[in-house]
């Protein structure tokens, strides 16, 4: 059973993007994400939703990706439920200057 808000630790392969528009950062970029993560670890939890069976995260889509390039097999999630992900997609879309998230 999953609990909404709880801390759960999670294989960053099975976490999907939820932009499909996304492209990730140059090379040299993730290589010193990689770089960060191996020393400090991750700083904050990345946070996911349920859509369907999927986990799907819609924010730090690049410490995501340097995660699993490095082979992370857990990492830090907390879940979140639908209305609140909206919420965190609308405010993440007033900083965003190009392709705008849609809400689920």
């Amino acid at each position: 059973m999953i609990i909404e808000g709880t801390l759960y630790y999670i294989n960053p392969e099975i976490i999907k993007i939820g932009d499909k528009n996304f492209r990730p950062a140059r090379e040299e970029t993730l290589k010193n994400m990689e770089e960060r993560i191996i020393k400090k670890g991750l700083r904050n939890p990345f946070v996911v939703t349920r859509v369907g069976k999927e986990l799907v995260t819609y924010s730090d889509f690049n410490t995501l990706i340097a995660a699993r390039k490095i082979g992370k097999e857990l990492v830090p999630c907390v879940i979140i439920s639908h209305k609140l992900m909206n919420k965190r997609i609308k405010y993440i879309n007033l900083y965003r200057r190009y392709s705008k998230l849609k809400t689920i």
